[in-house]
């Protein structure tokens, strides 16, 4: 549930971001994946923080006291990265408008790109990564990658953009 409201969320964001007049979307674009990073880098330290070391998540209260505690930290801990994160998707959309390419070609190639994306990125990850990193490492190493990629578009204006489309799919 948090994640999907994370998905929508991060949609409405990114047509905010398109309705701003000064925005110039290949320059919003990189700002957004760094602050997405950020957020999904700090996500492992804020969930032990918050559940002091997991001791909160069986501290006593009943059932009803720990449905309410879990799903207040999926709230902070995977509604705020997610929200983030699923604003680069439909803002990418909003970069590539310019392309040399029919709109529907280009939607089609991201919305492909996106898709073998998800389904390799899963398969990484529930196969390699966890089994030999763990959660938490994981999690790093992705945002990781994620903000070098977007450090990158950063400080190469268009071209960086055009790059960061492509390692972010």
């Amino acid at each position: 549930v948090t994640f999907l409201g994370a998905l929508a969320l991060g949609s409405a964001g990114a047509n905010l971001l398109c309705r701003l007049p000064a925005a110039r979307p290949q320059r919003l674009l990189p700002v957004v994946a760094v602050v997405s990073c950020a957020l999904v880098v700090a996500t492992p330290a804020v969930f032990v923080q918050l559940t002091h070391g997991l001791a909160e998540l069986t501290s006593g209260g009943g059932w009803g006291s720990y449905v309410r505690r879990v799903f207040s930290l999926a709230a902070v801990v995977i509604l705020i990265p997610g929200v983030a994160v699923a604003t680069v998707y439909p803002y990418l959309l909003k970069v590539s408008e310019g392309a040399a390419r029919p709109p529907g070609a280009t939607l089609g190639n991201l919305a492909a790109i996106n898709s073998v994306g998800g389904i390799l990125g899963s398969l990484l990850a529930g196969f390699t990564l966890l089994p030999t990193l763990g959660l938490w490492r994981s999690t790093s190493l992705v945002a990781a990658g994620y903000l070098g990629a977007a450090t990158i578009a950063l400080g190469s204006g268009r071209r960086g953009a055009i790059a960061l489309r492509a390692a972010l799919m």
